[in-house]
């Protein structure tokens, strides 16, 4: 994984300086103009977008809801941000594509199908360095408000 990062940092900004000197040899305005008008719309509909995102979030919670594809549409929005305001026409591209919310539908379905095959749940506690996996099987009760404290049979003591 660290290697396909890498290459994405070394490669990506060749590929995308090459393109933008190709152009840029041929007709020098339209690689200016591309440059700073994607920037600044990207900034602008990525900010819109954005806020609307992090307004779904904070709905999906009041309602009482797991705020899970709202929260990944709004990393997705984060990522289409970052991308607009670099310099590049591959960068732009992708950036423009997930500002769209049908794409982000696409590609967060694709995210969420790829992470949950890689997620797994575990409990463990770290005790002077034994890893410990425990259950409790202890009867849970429910009370209602308050500050109870369970008294032990005279003559003994509490060993927690």
């Amino acid at each position: 994984m660290l290697i396909k990062i890498l290459l994405l940092f070394t490669i990506l900004p060749i590929i995308e300086l090459s393109l933008l000197i190709y152009i840029g040899t041929h007709n020098w305005k339209i690689a200016i103009f591309h440059v700073v008008f994607t920037g600044i719309i990207g900034a602008f509909l990525a900010k819109r977008e954005g806020r609307k995102a992090w307004s779904d979030v904070k709905q999906a919670m009041a309602q009482g809801k797991i705020p899970g594809n709202e929260i990944v549409d709004a990393m997705l929005v984060l990522i289409a941000g970052t991308l607009l305001v670099t310099p590049g026409i591959l960068t732009d591209t992708v950036g423009f594509l997930l500002l769209l919310p049908s794409a982000r539908v696409s590609v967060r379905k694709r995210l969420i199908k790829y992470f949950s095959g890689k997620i797994q749940m575990k409990s463990a506690t770290n005790i002077n360095g034994q890893t410990v996996h425990s259950s409790r099987e202890d009867d849970i009760i429910d009370v209602d408000g308050g500050t109870y404290n369970e008294e032990l049979p005279s003559g003994k003591e509490d060993s927690d």
